[in-house]
């Protein structure tokens, strides 16, 4: 292998400052900008936040990703105490530092070009998407890649045990950020199992190295089995169970959001590489890097180098378990680098051999895979505006995820009459960033816990008494987003609390504090109201007939709209003229509630639409004017 002398020049100012500057404008935009993926706002970012403001970790996390394991969210948290989301982002750039500092390692060790397997990490659109947009994986790649050099050293020098234990406890660390994890350690078992075999040696002190595995794990573990009666929850609930109202088949739902496992489809896993290497439909909707596929020409002379075979090998048993059980392709990032080695290996041996007409096709793929990168960016994140100042981050937010601004509105009000340590329960509501207290919050595949909850009482009393054992004072609904997710689940239907129990804790024990277009904020009663309210909405129980009255309206049937309207109100009278006399009342309430009556008493058929008009502009102004105003201060 041709010795490279600029494995050195890692450090050096000119290396950061030269071309390989261009491609790392692209990720400092990232680094620049608040998180907006679906996971960094649902998820990773969202619990930093939370162990940040309560300066502790939740003993159960109200979503169903929360309970996984979160090293990674905690060591955000920590950033996030120092210096708020800003630094949170930015330090979520570590993951990136530490892999280029991997890739020296690797490359000062192997004599292979360190600037060439730099080029191919950061002009890769999916390697930017993985460890600068927000996702956790990043970390896990590096800690999998990490573990597995040093099965590499410990393979290499058997002597050498300490290497065998960095990889049992790095395997650990990364098992420890996120279950996927496993691809990587079965892979590494396979060739300790093959190592055993082969020098029939199996003198290994299993006992000390499962201990360096669990020391990482078991905090989270333990964790997972007080709050859930699993270590693993949300997995493996057919041998651990799981807490009330989960099961295998939400169990099941979780595998198919992580990507639908292929299993022994065959046929599928053609589709699946072609679809994860060669388009954006890979799960995260960044492109692999060409610059990969253009070095294979050149990957035959890797086959004489042992420590090429090795990565090969892993990268292999890596992707059939990846393709396996969860299909993502982000949770194959340690396979990836990989990959990414390999290729910094060919197209060393490409510029030995053919000079300047292999630099000049590398320095083709690269441009290729800049334009990608830039294209990824434009499509999914956009952050220029944002980390110029130039766009106000909760505008994003809403323009990325299609809620009102009255989303905003509602956080506002939930944090004006709340305390730190107040819950939240949520209806129709998937995340809840940034609103600054713990919910529980809803998915299209998780059946509501508002209905779970609801199906183990016979009375509003007991409702109501359930809201108070866990902390619950306060409900946010936002309509929209239920009616779409009760749309998709069928089988989401109020059970166990009789019907009119279930109206009468909506009157006597549901306090309104805010109602805006879309958003509804409810303070939970213990003692009930003298008298009952006049409902407008029932969270939980119109979302069904919405949903058909919707669907209608979307196909152009308007007549069948209106008669599913007009039934739905007959049902229902009491809803229906709740939002009748706030519509008669418009000129004397406030716009927003008055705009609010508009347009529920138009659906029904009840009030002319067209008087709202001027009411919708005097709403819409005020209430960002307000929201945005209050997050500004706080």
């Amino acid at each position: 292998m041709l010795e490279y002398e600029e494995n050195h020049e890692f450090l050096k100012i000119e290396f950061v400052l030269g071309p390989l500057s261009l491609p790392l404008i692209f990720w400092l935009f990232e680094y620049l900008s608040p998180p907006i993926i679906w996971d960094a706002v649902l998820d990773h970012f969202r619990f930093a936040e939370e162990v940040a403001r309560l300066r502790q970790i939740p003993f159960h996390w109200t979503n169903h990703t929360g309970d996984m394991p979160k090293f990674v969210e905690t060591l955000l948290a920590g950033f996030w105490v120092l210096g708020g989301e800003t630094l949170a982002k930015m330090m979520s750039g570590l993951s990136a530092l530490l892999m280029a500092y991997l890739f020296w390692v690797i490359a000062k060790e192997k004599d292979f070009s360190n600037k060439i397997v730099q080029w191919l990490f950061f002009t890769c659109p999916i390697f930017l998407a993985i460890f600068a947009w927000g996702y956790v994986e990043g970390f896990l790649a590096f800690y999998e890649v990490f573990a597995i050099y040093c099965l590499w050293r410990f393979l290499e020098k058997p002597g050498s045990r300490i290497w065998l234990a960095f990889c049992v406890f790095f395997l650990g660390v990364a098992f420890s950020i996120k279950y996927t994890a496993v691809l990587a350690i079965a892979a590494c078992d396979v060739f300790l199992i093959f190592y055993g075999f082969k020098e029939k040696n199996w003198g290994l002190k299993r006992g000390p190295l499962m201990l360096l595995f669990f020391l990482p794990v078991v905090p989270w573990a333990l964790r997972n089995e007080l709050a859930n009666g699993n270590p693993v929850y949300p997995l493996l609930t057919h041998l651990f169970g799981g807490p009330p109202g989960y099961n295998s088949a939400m169990e099941t739902n979780l595998w198919q959001d992580t990507g639908k496992p292929l299993g022994w489809d065959v046929l599928a896993w053609g589709r699946l590489f072609w679809d994860s290497f060669f388009t954006t439909s890979n799960g995260v909707g960044a492109a692999w890097t060409p610059l990969v596929f253009m070095s294979l020409p050149w990957w035959g002379s890797l086959l004489k180098d042992r420590f090429a075979k090795f990565l090969l090998g892993v990268a292999v048993l890596f992707l059939v378990g990846w393709a396996f059980f969860c299909t993502d392709l982000r949770h194959a990032a340690g396979a990836l680098i990989l990959l990414c080695v390999l290729s910094a290996l060919a197209w060393s041996e490409a510029f030995r051999q053919k000079g300047m007409g292999a630099r000049w096709l590398f320095a083709l793929g690269a441009l290729v895979s800049m334009w990608l990168t830039v294209s990824a960016q434009l499509t999914t994140t956009a952050p220029y505006a944002s980390a110029l100042g130039l766009e106000e981050p909760l505008e994003r937010l809403a323009r990325n995820y299609s809620f009102n601004l009255d989303t905003y509105a509602a956080y506002r009000d939930i944090e004006n009459n709340s305390g730190p340590a107040d819950k939240v329960m949520t209806v129709g509501v998937f995340q809840t960033y940034p609103l600054r207290r713990m919910a529980f919050v809803d998915f299209n595949w998780k059946r509501p816990t508002l209905l779970e909850w609801a199906s183990q009482c016979r009375t509003a009393e007991q409702l109501a008494q359930r809201f108070r054992r866990e902390g619950v004072d306060w409900i946010l609904y936002q309509k929209e987003e239920a009616i779409h997710s009760y749309g998709r689940n069928k089988d989401w239907k109020l059970e166990g609390i009789p019907e009119k129990e279930y109206l009468r804790f909506w009157m006597y024990f549901a306090e309104p504090v805010a109602q805006y277009d879309n958003s509804f904020v409810y303070r939970v009663r213990q003692k009930a109201l003298d008298r009952p309210l006049l409902l407008q909405e029932v969270p939980g129980l119109q979302e069904p007939g919405f949903y058909e009255i919707q669907k209608a309206e979307f196909k152009g049937e308007a007549q069948k709209a209106y008669e599913l309207a007009v039934a739905w109100s007959e049902k229902y009278p009491f809803v229906a003229e709740g939002w009748r006399q706030r519509a008669q009342a418009g000129e004397k309430i406030e716009p927003k509630d008055a705009l609010v009556s508009w347009r529920k008493a138009a659906r029904l058929g009840l009030s002319d639409p067209q008087g709202s008009s001027t009411l919708r502009q005097k709403v819409e102004q005020v209430k960002i004017e307000k929201a945005l105003a209050f997050y500004r201060e706080n």
